[in-house]
């Protein structure tokens, strides 16, 4: 009943949530978004979607996997401003991403449900510069089915 057209591709679900938010990037006021964390990071306010892990759970003799994947959405922010507005300017834009992936729980079908299950706040330094930064962890399950044993 749940096993199409579902993925187990954590690729392909981190491919989704980057073109999801690519296509908000205006109303979001990022300035750069990428697939994968960055070493540097050339403008301000970044965002950078991060696969982060697929955990498989045997679900039946048939060779059903219950899967819980794991997805980071990283914000960087650095304005020549008081650091105060920057990490407000910092809180604001993850509880926007937040907002955006809650919109589409089941990732255009792709799972059975997804949400943000935590926000971690600091900072994070990159080339030398210091970033107010946000790490959204994004869980998402469904259930699939590993091909039959030979």
């Amino acid at each position: 009943r749940y096993l199409m057209p579902f993925t187990d591709s954590l690729v392909e679900l981190t491919q989704y949530v980057f073109d999801k938010l690519t296509l908000v990037k205006n109303e979001l006021e990022v300035v750069d978004i990428f697939y994968g964390d960055q070493d540097r990071i050339p403008r301000s306010p970044t965002l950078c979607v991060e696969p982060f892990n697929l955990r498989r759970e045997l679900a039946g003799a048939t060779r059903r996997t219950n899967n819980i994947f794991l997805i980071y959405v990283l914000s960087y922010h650095s304005e020549v401003r008081s650091p105060q507005s920057n990490r407000k300017d910092s809180d604001k834009l993850a509880e926007a991403v937040a907002t955006v992936l809650h919109a589409d729980p089941t990732m255009g079908t792709r799972v059975a449900h997804s949400y943000v299950i935590e926000t971690v706040s600091g900072y994070q330094v990159k080339s030398n510069q210091m970033f107010r930064a946000n790490r959204l962890t994004l869980e998402a399950r469904n259930i699939t089915q590993l091909p039959p044993s030979p």
